[in-house]
């Protein structure tokens, strides 16, 4: 059989995500090692994550919080501020010009992660202290004390008409149509599961029933049903699950609603064990709860620092279909990395996690006053607010890289006479990357061959093609650019014969972009091996 039977080998580099808990070798690219710093478009392509600029130019203290806030509607006029908490005690607005103002007025405010809850319109803060009263702000003056006695909660969710708070245990409810009602006839608190070692650490509306996560501890989750205190629609409780423990309100990402409180389509969630998600099924006429990173146990054990796993802030970026978490990386003591999911092509490839390292204390989602995309908003020890994910590739000037490693692919199953073996060495002769024209800019290509020295390539991703060096040999003609992309193949030889082979993918240029959609490989089997497929011999 003619060594030219093996067929070009093409890898789809958007077809699956980040997964540390699979083989390091696999016969397909069914995963990646490290996939950072990229996001997933819903053509299948694999885009460098956008950069990061400033909102304000003049510095505040270290931001603990951020929200976007919107009021009027109707009759009324929109308006839109911006509102960040500060580690120094303060609370802060932004008018969409780029200038934070201070609102604090004669408040406290603890140095604490807040909770965001927009109730009828009024804002209202919470703070995980849970020994300081909530703050509200309308939007006018200085922010104040939330009127009608309300417990020193350290988050709240708004759910028909009223306010549910909580502090250890404990939830609390308001009046229904008045949030700064906690003490009269239609109020009052329901206990959940006290004494059980833990408390009360978020809640969501969901799908007509409020859940309430417990945790940081042993973990499990509640329901309550119903729509008031008494009545024949009156408040019942329920178990629904254990051994989940939510360590922050601010995880719980609503997937399908517009805003914070609404009904969702469905919820997801950060614990110490990955993310989960709550869908509503026909399965038992029920919930069913799903773990969507089960490959992912070790990066979430060993990769992410757990004393901080309560300083985690979610978002629904759904300008690129994609959830989004800031999490802390174990060396160090801030959030540094977003963790990502994407749900772009849910339905042909399922969720595909990657991460995107830069700083990112808080994270919120807020429309763009001037193109009305909904874009990322990172608040940040340093004092500024960041815009994410934009068109220029820099963090404030500064480059950063993306970095996409694969497996140990093992490349043949079969030698040149079509016999199985499990671990039958090829000679790697060309290769080609596919991609969309983002400019002149370069790729790096690093190929490790077995336990061989590492070999390292650049491939042009602009028209001009001068950049293509593999080897030292000059790519055949072809063109990746416009409307009609071609591939552009190495001369021979690439690299030399192998049993397995791992790419990696970078660039870390300044301003540099790459959208990727293939990589090639084409190899021929190398000459029949006399070792023995079972022993190795």
């Amino acid at each position: 059989m003619p060594d030219s039977f093996y067929p070009t080998i093409v890898l789809q580099l958007g077809s699956c995500g980040y997964a540390t808990d699979l083989p390091q070798q696999a016969r397909n690219l069914t995963h990646y090692t490290r996939l950072d710093s990229v996001i997933f478009e819903p053509g299948n392509q694999l885009r460098k994550f956008g950069g990061a600029e400033k909102v304000n130019s003049v510095a505040i203290s270290g931001i603990t919080g951020c929200v976007d806030y919107w009021k009027g509607g109707g009759a009324t006029a929109f308006t839109q501020k911006f509102v960040v908490t500060t580690s120094d005690g303060h609370v802060y607005k932004e008018d969409m010009d780029g200038t934070f103002d201070d609102v604090t007025g004669g408040m406290t405010v603890p140095n604490s992660m807040p909770v965001f809850c927009v109730a009828g319109g009024l804002l209202t803060i919470w703070f995980s202290t849970g020994t300081h009263a909530p703050l509200k702000w309308n939007q006018t003056g200085n922010a104040a004390l939330l009127g009608g006695s309300p417990p020193n909660g350290k988050g709240m969710i708004y759910a028909y008409k009223r306010g549910f708070a909580w502090l250890g245990s404990r939830l609390y409810y308001s009046a229904g149509g008045n949030i700064e009602d906690w003490t009269g006839a239609d109020t009052g608190s329901i206990d959940i599961s006290p004494d059980d070692g833990d408390e009360i650490v978020g809640a969501v509306l969901f799908k007509k029933t409020i859940f309430i996560f417990k945790g940081p501890n042993n973990g499990s989750i509640h329901t309550i049903s119903g729509t008031s205190p008494t009545g024949s629609d009156a408040f019942v409780l329920a178990p629904f699950s254990a051994g989940i423990p939510l360590q922050s309100h601010n995880s719980i990402v609503p997937i399908g609603s517009q805003r914070v409180g609404d009904a969702a389509a469905d919820i997801s969630f950060m614990s110490p064990r990955g993310i989960h998600l709550l869908s509503a099924v026909q399965q038992y006429g029920d919930f069913q709860e799903s773990d969507i990173t089960r490959y992912l146990k070790r990066h979430f054990r060993e990769n992410v620092n757990r004393n901080y796993f309560n300083r985690v802030w979610g978002v629904n970026y759904r300008e690129k279909s994609c959830l989004l978490w800031t999490t802390t990386l174990a060396s160090s003591a801030s959030n540094d990395q977003l963790f990502g999911i994407s749900y772009a092509r849910l339905q042909e490839d399922g969720w595909k996690p990657f991460t995107v390292s830069r700083p990112c204390q808080s994270l919120a989602i807020r429309k763009n006053p001037v193109s009305r995309i909904d874009e990322i908003i990172t608040g940040n020890a340093d004092g500024f607010v960041r815009r994410q994910d934009i068109l220029d590739r820099n963090i404030d000037g500064v480059a950063y890289n993306m970095d996409v490693v694969t497996p140990r692919l093992i490349l043949a199953a079969a030698d040149k006479t079509g016999k199985s073996r499990g671990d039958q060495p090829v000679v790697l002769d060309r290769c080609f990357i596919r991609a969309d024209s983002t400019g002149s800019y370069n790729l790096g290509v690093t190929i490790e061959r077995d336990n061989e020295p590492s070999d390292n390539y650049v491939f042009g991703l602009g028209i001009d093609m001068s950049g293509f060096i593999l080897d030292q040999s000059l790519l055949d003609d072809g063109l990746i650019g416009g409307d009609a992309i071609e591939l552009s193949w190495s001369d021979p030889p690439l690299v030399g014969e192998c049993r397995t082979v791992r790419f990696r993918l970078s660039q870390n240029g300044v301003d540099e972009d790459a959208s990727l959609i293939e990589l090639g490989i084409e190899c021929n089997p190398a000459a029949q091996s006399n070792r023995s497929p079972a022993t190795g011999i």
